[in-house]
């Protein structure tokens, strides 16, 4: 557990409300390969009840206090995505 300066556990922060369960596991993946640990709340009302769009099926993604302002500067930037690798599935044999 990470430990503020006082000793005391750092409390997690929201740094991303998600629409739905889907899009707060792509966050917490991205930010899980960038070495910041995040965790999601608010998934078992949605599962439970199959709740997939909407207020009620919103959820939360959550990191350590110290790391919050790195979470929302990763969060924030833009992707850039290299296509020169991408295969057709169709026709696998042309590229």
């Amino acid at each position: 557990m990470i430990q503020q300066q006082l000793g005391q556990p750092a409390e997690p922060v929201v740094v991303w409300q998600a629409a739905n369960p889907m899009e707060a596991q792509i966050v917490k993946g991205r930010l899980e390969s960038e070495g910041i640990p995040a965790i999601v709340r608010g998934e078992v009302l949605s599962t439970i009840y199959g709740l997939t769009t909407g207020s009620l099926a919103a959820t939360d993604v959550l990191v350590p206090a110290p790391l919050a302002e790195k979470a929302l500067q990763l969060l924030h930037e833009d992707v850039e995505w290299d296509d020169s690798e991408i295969i057709d599935q169709d026709n696998p044999g042309s590229e």
